[in-house]
């Protein structure tokens, strides 16, 4: 598409290696050529300028610490596309590496006074400092945090520093070649315990009541909005559910499109825990989805904690601490449907994103055994059709 009229033209990079070395030796010339590819490319999202701000976050000299910030600042004020947003939170990824390798303690020792495009990218960059797990936490980005919190960004709900139920999503935030989180049903059966089907977990499942919440289920679903297809729906019991019906005939037996026309022997359900829930959510966000753009370890945490808490039913007033002391009290499965299994919502496809699909399934039973939450998302690469 050609350039409009009074946008400047797009100059001629250099290649990755000659960009890192501006940016250590130039930053301030490579923040303003940022500027310029930003505003040139200002409705459309740009990969050269991508590569400019991955760049100037990659050095770890004070200097190019305040340029990236700067940039991040102007990026987020710009009426351009969600692409400046995206960056902005990959630009917080990248510039967050192990402790005492970049020096971010200058970029918190002003507090905000209002939540505006500087206080983002700094909230941004607290929750990616929860993430790489370091310790101990200085006053500084404490005090920030607790500033944040004051004038209620939604950030500053997420708990600091960061729990060991995390430990999971934490290990998934570190890599940027990250893949869906998608198992195959040989998969599921390697890594977690399967329960064989049952009849009385078919007769139990003839028994639910569906319960229909909308609002619970748009709040469960959030972390997977990047995918193609979600579903959330919601059951309860006549009776409590004993532990060897908490398997895949029942799931198959609910009303719910994602599982319509599926058997026990189409379905794999293992038993997984509340950390692998919290885990495949973070990823879901965190990585995107084969159309739409990964949000990066801050906003993907925010999703995932909200999801859980939906799942559980609990308000977002409950402590942290607390809500993973609920979900240890719940019966958790992890369900995959098999290879080439079509029916219409799940495609049975697990490949890399851009290639296939990436399909993932959970289900909770409270402590009471009577009351389930189901959620599963699809997400088709139309190109394979």
């Amino acid at each position: 598409m050609p350039q409009p009229s009074h946008a400047p033209a797009l100059p001629t990079l250099p290649d990755d290696a000659g960009l890192r070395a501006r940016a250590a030796e130039d930053p301030e010339g490579l923040y303003e050529l940022a500027v310029l590819v930003s505003r040139a490319t200002a409705h459309t999202g740009s990969a050269p300028l991508g590569r400019i701000a991955v760049a100037l976050c990659s050095d770890p000299s004070p200097a190019a610490v305040v340029c990236a910030a700067r940039l991040a600042d102007t990026l987020l004020s710009l009426d351009g596309p969600e692409y400046h947003r995206a960056l902005v939170r990959r630009m917080a990824w990248h510039l967050v590496r192990p402790p005492g390798t970049t020096p971010l303690h200058s970029l918190f020792e002003q507090l905000p006074e209002r939540l505006d495009t500087a206080a983002e990218f700094r909230a941004c960059l607290l929750q990616e400092i929860a993430l790489r797990s370091w310790g101990p936490w200085d006053e500084p980005y404490l005090a920030y945090a607790g500033r944040l919190r004051e004038l209620g960004h939604p950030l500053a709900w997420l708990p600091l520093p960061a729990l060991a139920f995390e430990d999971r999503a934490r290990r998934l935030s570190h890599h940027r070649n990250r893949r869906s989180g998608a198992l195959t049903p040989q998969e599921l059966r390697g890594r977690y315990p399967e329960i064989p089907p049952t009849d009385a977990g078919a007769r139990a499942a003839r028994g639910a009541r569906e319960v229909a919440d909308p609002r619970r289920a748009e709040r469960t679903g959030e972390p997977l909005t990047p995918f193609e297809s979600w579903e959330a729906r919601f059951y309860e019991l006549p009776e409590p559910l004993p532990a060897a019906d908490w398997n895949a005939a029942l799931l198959t037996g609910l009303p719910a499109d994602c599982l319509a026309g599926l058997t026990p022997d189409t379905l794999a359900a293992a038993h997984t825990t509340a950390d692998d829930v919290l885990a495949a959510l973070f990823l879901a966000t965190f990585a995107g989805g084969i159309q739409s753009l990964g949000q990066e370890g801050a906003y993907a945490r925010l999703a995932a904690w909200r999801g859980l808490y939906a799942l559980l039913d609990l308000d977002r007033d409950v402590p942290h601490t607390d809500a993973v002391r609920h979900a240890a009290e719940h019966r958790w499965l992890r369900f995959a449907v098999a290879e080439g299994t079509d029916n219409g919502w799940f495609v049975g496809g697990y490949t890399e994103y851009g290639f296939g699909c990436a399909e993932l399934g959970f289900a909770a039973l409270d402590p009471t055994g009577r009351r389930i939450a189901l959620l599963a998302a699809t997400d088709t690469d139309t190109d394979m059709h």
